[in-house]
């Protein structure tokens, strides 16, 4: 029975071994049927070399498998440059020994990556796919050549690298490229032939193709493809009535860099080639996109321009004539006159129905009527203290005004011929606009030379995959890649129960040239892929020296540097920034809405690993990659290369100079030197204005005179003024829109934007109506001679650290409590301001006097952030405002405070004088109040 039992055991035992070696023998032919001798045979299982014995004269081997299973085999004479034949695929083991047949085959060694000009992203896979010349796939045994990082690939099995590839000697064939690439946020696929003419290759000779060259053809075809529809939607806009000379000008230029990176392909210069076409891409999708903009706003703008020009024919009307009748009529002429002029000048007309235009032009003329009529007929309504607010009064001050200009009609008809050249000029030969292209400008100095790139955005590739393509670019001698933690206001990670905010990848070798971190080092190196780096005054407080083991993320690590606290805070990146990473800080106080903004990282709040393990922690990421290049190469020319290839911030450091280059918008402004004589056309009709005001002197003594208050006596000036405005606005946009139509005709090229957007036809508005703003100003002061106002000058005076600001408002006793309480609910009513807002606001009684105390602060992660505390207090009469923090941040305040008293002082129903005249007739009015 034991036997038995013994035995059993021994055979479960037995079993349960690893099963033994298997020996399998085979000989390696030609497609002749001679044996390979001196042959080295390369055999993969699993993607692992397994065997590679080398074949006798009769071409036998032999090897031991230990399981079976797939084999992928290759021969290869280590004598040719190249890989002799092509790769087969058996399954093991088999019976006795096995012929196996082998063609010839040639290697080819892609260089360099594929790039498109419509794309900063490499691709993301590449597939090589070796074809006949009618494009089929080559299949040797039932075994598809295809090679790359792509599904179904031969290169991962066969241990070979990604550019290398194992084609059929002595026949004609070709190579398909298959590349994923990011398209904006869709993945696409691209193909492209590697090479042009097919491929013949003798057994073991090895090639070299640069997969740029080969993606070059495909680019530029996208190019002539984008030019070609650019072309035609310019074609199209011509003839439906825009003015595009500047759009044509730019399409010359993009057609001049399509040439110049043809030219340069044929030379072999492929990255200025590339370079050139990404160039031309940039411009003409940024030219497309303005056409498209263009014609959609022409579209949509045509209802505001009704409205505008219905309003300035109207009050063109109001101008010339006195009775309604007569008004409507005049003003319906003139709007008939405007739109024909607009049908024939503006390209939006075209494009909408003329049932739409008709309906809408009745609906903009209809209201502009309604509106100026209950306007014109506003009764005066005096409140129960017999005064009448402006608001009252609005009718009779447009009467006023309007009669003031008919009375001075020379003076009124020069003043809006000088507003019309000016509003015309500035429309038809004058553009602002924004582009989008690579840009440059300096940032600084360091004595570094080299180039340093901050992503655009997520390395969708990968640090390894960018820092492998920047390796592969001429030039470039090293590469120092570092990596940071997200600004976060937690801490990341902690050491020996210290809390840890920030997180430093580095490569220790390369980052000795790309910084200064090796020279602060006090002891020991920069850590290893097992190693750590900490502060001077972090390893005194917990204890640590070099070669201490401490334990940090589930890692056991081993100090190896010590670096000095003050050479930490002090050290910069090339571009100007700290060199450690960022923590979020709540720099609200307590029992406040926290206010976080990022403050950088204390020394001892930081640890220092080797990159490849900083960026296995959450929330780390690259944050610059240096590059080191020969002294051959032009540093600015490979920034704006990396710019404009990648969409990197490119820092070039000549070694003196760092300047910036990137792909961003910019301002583009034509025909800005009109500006010169445009201010002096504004000094003249200000001029015109305040000579105006000075004869009229007497007539504000008079309107002061029978009541009416520095404001309502303004409001007169502003209406007129603002009369002029409009209309010379209208008439002067009509008229620069007619122009950009007579220079088409007149076959005049003006490199200009037209300005079809409603958008531009409210800034001529308001460059019209700045004359407004002048003449108001100027009235405003000439009334305020004769009735002194509450409008002052104010100043601050500091007091040891605080500011304090006189409110210009004057009390009488039984007010102050009213005021308190008014300031109070409107500093109640800020709390929930969405940019600044009010806190913490506490009233208090004392003997004599009142106080409110408030927080004044800009609300939640504001990029100007502000905060100051306050104190307001009311004694005697007077109001002053106390305020701590910054100078500017206490004009706030104190712009705020004499807002509130403003708007308290009108709604008392007038303004209390701070002082007054006895011999005005406004200081005999006496005090109202509701």
């Amino acid at each position: 029975m034991d036997s038995r039992i013994s035995l059993i055991l021994m055979l479960l035992l037995v079993s349960l071994q690893p099963s033994s070696t298997m020996r399998v023998e085979g000989v390696a032919v030609d497609q002749l049927g001679r044996p390979l001798n001196g042959v080295t045979l390369h055999i993969f299982q699993g993607g692992v070399e397994v065997s590679s014995p080398s074949l006798d004269e009769n071409g036998f081997f032999a090897i031991e498998l230990r399981e079976a299973g797939t084999l992928y085999l290759y021969a290869d004479d280590p004598s040719t440059p190249g890989v002799d034949y092509l790769p087969l695929r058996v399954e093991a083991p088999w019976e006795g020994v096995r012929t196996l047949i082998f063609r010839p085959a040639a290697t080819l060694v892609v260089e360099g990556s594929a790039q498109f000009i419509d794309s900063k992203e490499l691709p993301l896979s590449t597939t090589f796919t070796v074809v006949d010349l009618e494009g089929k796939p080559i299949e040797v045994d039932g075994l598809t050549l295809i090679y790359g990082d792509g599904e179904n690939s031969l290169t991962p099995l066969l241990g070979l690298r990604e550019d290398v590839l194992l084609v059929p000697a002595d026949t004609p064939l070709g190579v398909s490229v298959n590349c994923t690439v990011l398209l904006g946020s869709a993945l696409i696929t691209r193909s492209f032939p590697l090479v042009r003419e097919p491929l013949r290759l003798v057994r073991g000779e090895a090639r070299s193709i640069d997969l740029l060259a080969a993606s070059m053809p495909l680019n530029l075809e996208l190019v002539e493809g984008l030019l070609g529809g650019v072309s035609e939607r310019l074609k199209d806009m011509r003839i439906e009535g825009f003015y595009l000379e500047a759009e044509e000008a730019k399409l010359r230029e993009a057609s001049s860099l399509l040439e110049e990176a043809r030219y340069l392909s044929t030379e072999g210069l492929y990255i200025e080639s590339f370079d050139a076409a990404r160039r031309c891409y940039l411009n003409l999708k940024a030219l497309d996109l303005r056409l498209r903009h263009l014609r959609l706003d022409a579209s949509t703008s045509i209802y505001l321009l009704l409205a505008f020009l219905s309003s300035t024919s109207t009050l063109t009307a109001l101008l010339l004539v006195e009775r309604w009748r007569s008004r409507l009529a005049t003003a319906l002429a003139l709007y008939l006159l405007s739109l024909a002029a607009l049908r024939w000048s503006y390209p939006g007309f075209q494009l909408l129905s003329p049932m739409i235009l008709t309906s809408s032009s009745i609906a903009a003329l209809s209201a502009t009527l309604l509106a100026l009529y209950l306007l014109s007929h506003i009764t005066p309504k005096a409140r129960g203290d017999g005064h009448i607010p402006v608001r009252n009064l609005i009718g009779p001050i447009i009467s006023i005004g309007r009669r003031n200009l008919r009375r001075r009609r020379l003076r009124t008809m020069l003043t809006l011929t000088s507003l019309m050249i000016l509003i015309a000029s500035f429309v038809s030969l004058t553009s602002i606009s924004t582009g989008y292209g690579l840009t440059t400008r300096r940032v600084g100095r360091s004595n570094w030379r080299g180039v340093l790139l901050r992503p655009g955005g997520v390395m969708i590739q990968g640090l390894e995959a960018t820092v492998d393509w920047l390796l592969d670019q001429p030039g470039v001698e090293a590469v120092a890649p570092k990596a940071e933690s997200m600004a976060i206001p937690n801490p990341h990670v902690y050491l020996k129960g210290r809390p840890i905010y920030g997180i430093v990848g580095v490569d220790p070798e390369a980052e000795i040239w790309a910084s200064g971190l090796g020279d602060i080092l006090i002891e020991g190196h920069l850590p290893s892929s097992d190693g750590l780096a900490i502060s001077s005054r972090l390893a005194e407080e917990l204890g640590l020296r070099i070669g201490d083991e401490v334990t940090l993320l589930g890692w056991t690590l081993r100090l190896e540097g010590v670096l000095s606290d003050e050479g930490l805070r002090r050290l910069r990146e090339v571009d100007g920034s700290h060199y450690l990473p960022e923590k979020l800080v709540n720099i609200s106080p307590e029992g406040e809405p926290p206010n976080f903004v990022p403050t950088p990282c204390e020394p001892g709040e930081v640890v220092i690993l080797h990159i490849s393990k900083a960026l296995m922690v959450p929330l780390v990421s690259p944050s610059r990659i240096s590059v080191k290049l020969s002294g051959e190469v032009d540093v600015e020319a490979f920034a704006s290369r990396m710019a404009l290839e990648r969409g990197f911030k490119a820092y070039a450091s000549t070694g003196g100079a760092v300047y910036l280059y990137q792909l961003s918008s910019y301002f583009e402004g034509r025909g800005l030197p009109l500006f010169i004589p445009w201010v002096i056309l504004l000094l003249n009709i200000a001029s015109i204005t305040l000579s105006a005001l000075r004869e009229r002197r007497w007539e504000v003594s008079i309107l002061s005179a029978i009541g009416l208050n520095p404001t309502q006596i303004a409001a007169v000036f502003l209406v007129e003024a603002s009369i002029l405005g409009f209309v010379g606005g209208g008439l002067g946009h009509l008229i620069g829109l007619s122009l950009y139509r007579l220079l088409s005709i007149l076959g005049i090229p003006l490199s200009v934007y037209q300005k079809v957007s409603a958008l531009w036809c409210l800034a001529s508005l308001a460059l019209s109506l700045s004359v407004a703003l002048v003449g108001a100003a100027v009235a405003l002061k000439a009334s305020v001679i004769l009735t002194p106002s509450l409008m002052r000058r104010w100043r601050l005076r500091g007091e040891e650290e605080a500011w304090v600001i006189s409110i210009p408002v004057r009390l009488r006793p039984e007010e102050e409590r009213e005021f308190i309480d008014y300031v109070a609910s409107r500093l109640h009513a800020l709390r929930g301001g969405v940019v600044k807002r009010t806190s913490l606001i506490r009233v208090h009684r004392l003997d004599g006097a009142y106080e409110i105390e408030f927080i004044y602060k800009s609300a939640g992660q504001a990029l100007d952030s502000f905060y100051t505390r306050n104190k307001l207090r009311v004694e005697n009469g007077s109001v002053t405002l106390t305020s701590i923090g910054a100078e500017r941040w206490a004009y706030e305040v104190g712009s705020l405070m004499r807002m509130i008293a403003v708007e308290w002082a009108s709604e008392k129903g007038s303004i209390s004088p701070l002082s007054s005249q006895p011999d005005h007739p406004s200081a005999r009015q006496p005090y109202r109040s509701p």
